[in-house]
């Protein structure tokens, strides 16, 4: 993790954050997992069952402690996952192909990125590209300016209506920032859709 800290944010290596090093952590804990069931399968074959046992404890334990500090129910990851994709379902389907997308309120955060990767919908910017195009300065210019136009600083309703002269289609913002009062294009637990001509003529 301090290796992805200090490559992808600190150094900003278009590379570093292609290859994402802190997901080499699931891939111990994989190994691990497989690694301890051979090991409780050899310790059944040489009849050792107590050992064996305790093996099998090690093999289930992120599963079991997963569910069992969440209830038994879906993590707030797996159902924010669900929504954007959910989200980027309905924009496949219901939007232009030549669609462009922002997600004024959503910082730093990486859920932009799956919401293009899923729907095949443009975006005006987000963060993990601007990481991408480090490397590339005309690109990184770009972006840079984009994002200091459009998601640097804190939300708010005034600074979104001060985006409508930009080309964006559609405006996606989390459930906290809704608009009151304004029609909106599609909606699900996490997120509210607004297309930009409605924004600039709302309906009376």
């Amino acid at each position: 993790m301090f290796c992805s800290y200090v490559l992808v944010d600190v150094a900003r290596l278009a590379i570093a954050a292609a290859l994402q090093p802190s997901r080499m952590l699931v891939f111990t804990a994989i190994f691990t997992s497989l690694l301890c069931a051979v090991a409780a399968v050899d310790a059944v074959t040489r009849r050792r069952h107590w050992e064996a046992l305790a093996w099998f404890v090690v093999v289930a334990a992120l599963p079991v402690n997963s569910l069992a500090l969440n209830g038994g129910r879906p993590s707030s990851s797996d159902e924010s996952r669900n929504s954007v994709i959910e989200l980027a379902s309905w924009a496949e389907q219901n939007t232009w192909g030549g669609s462009l997308f922002l997600f004024p309120d959503a910082g730093r955060e990486l859920y932009p990125g799956v919401f293009r990767a899923r729907s095949r919908r443009a975006l005006w910017v987000d963060w993990k590209s601007g990481m991408l195009a480090a490397s590339f300065q005309p690109v990184a210019l770009e972006w840079f300016d984009r994002w200091q136009g459009s998601m640097e600083g804190a939300f708010s309703r005034e600074r979104l209506e001060s985006m409508l002269s930009l080309p964006i289609d559609y405006y996606v913002v989390k459930s906290a920032h809704r608009l009151p009062g304004m029609r909106t294009a599609f909606r699900n637990q996490e997120f509210y859709v607004y297309d930009a001509q409605d924004l600039k003529y709302p309906r009376r």
